[in-house]
């Protein structure tokens, strides 16, 4: 889970793996151990740790979009991805989103089986999905490619799928315990959690608080909560607070970046957002999941010869993000 660059012999707290049941307690043990070990010694510049216990991750729609305005089928990327050396990927069914998209239509079977082949020719992991979406409640346009999304995400080995939450002029929470309830029953169903994100537009949900009494009233252990750090930053919400907010409840995140007044989806260091404090607060709450690149804006006018290059720079970035 963690590695410093200074003997942890010097380290005064030793570890006895035989005090724990099982290898995963022990492991965990150790972990915290050398944690404490590290910021027990009085100098935090002398100790460089990595946060091993999260993954960098990265939404397949990273390297998508196109200088002409198109954007190419993930399908196509995963190649990219995979030289890279970017194999921890969220799939982005916004995709369908596109009426000329394969996935949109009724022949959206063969995409997928394209998708399942490519996973193991480029030995990809699906850490979650992110489902299309419309805007506001009365809107029912997608309801019927948002339950295909659940059967896909079985068909792929994916375990958790972001939804939106839809604005309303009205009451946002009660409003969408209705527009929610057959997305809910999908979940039970299928075994595949969601997510609900929090988002930044007039109507929707953008406080942590807001998106946990919606989670609480839907009343599903199969539903928690999609962190968005820079929606919560362009509306003026401190992140890392966000973040205990939701506590145990944070399944998922949309790591993204902005100069505080615009939904920018920047790489982080490539704005405004104190990301050490990010990577504290989930450090301090627990979080089990991962940290998931949600930055299309970044790379919306590179031209295709440089794709491999922006994925693996983006992977720096998150190799950085994991040792402040």
């Amino acid at each position: 889970f963690f590695m410093c660059e200074s003997s942890i012999h010097e380290s005064q707290e030793k570890f006895d793996a035989y005090q724990c049941s099982t290898t995963c307690e022990a492991v965990k043990y150790l972990s915290n151990a050398i944690r404490k070990c590290m910021r027990g010694n009085g100098d935090q510049n002398r100790e460089k740790w990595y946060h091993w216990d999260m993954r960098i991750a990265t939404s397949t729609n990273l390297v998508s979009f196109r200088p002409d305005g198109g954007k190419t089928p993930m399908v196509d990327l995963f190649p990219i991805y995979a030289e890279a050396g970017c194999t921890l990927l969220d799939l982005n069914w916004c995709e369908m989103m596109n009426p000329k998209s394969e996935l949109s239509g009724e022949d959206w079977l063969p995409y997928a089986e394209r998708i399942l082949h490519a996973k193991g020719k480029h030995h990809l992991v699906f850490n979650q999905s992110h489902a299309p979406y419309a805007r506001h409640i009365g809107d029912h346009s997608y309801d019927t490619l948002m339950l295909r999304c659940f059967d896909l995400d079985v068909m792929l080995d994916v375990p958790l799928i972001v939804i939106h939450p839809l604005a309303s002029g009205h009451d946002p929470i009660e409003d969408n315990i209705s527009f929610l309830a057959p997305f809910v029953e999908k979940a039970e169903q299928t075994g595949v959690r969601i997510a609900l994100e929090n988002l930044e537009g007039p109507g929707e949900i953008q406080r942590a608080e807001d998106l946990l009494e919606l989670v609480r009233r839907l009343d599903s252990q199969q539903v928690g909560v999609c962190l968005d750090t820079g929606h919560a930053w362009m509306r003026g919400l401190n992140p890392a607070h966000e973040i205990r907010t939701c506590g145990k409840k944070l399944w998922a995140t949309h790591i993204d970046d902005n100069h505080g007044s615009a939904d920018e989806h920047l790489l982080p260091f490539h704005g405004t957002i104190d990301w050490k404090s990010v990577v504290s607060s989930l450090e301090e709450i627990g979080y089990q999941g991962d940290l998931t690149f949600e930055c299309m804006k970044e790379n919306a006018r590179l031209p295709a010869a440089l794709r491999k290059a922006a994925v693996s720079y983006a992977l720096a970035v998150g190799n950085s993000l994991l040792e402040i």
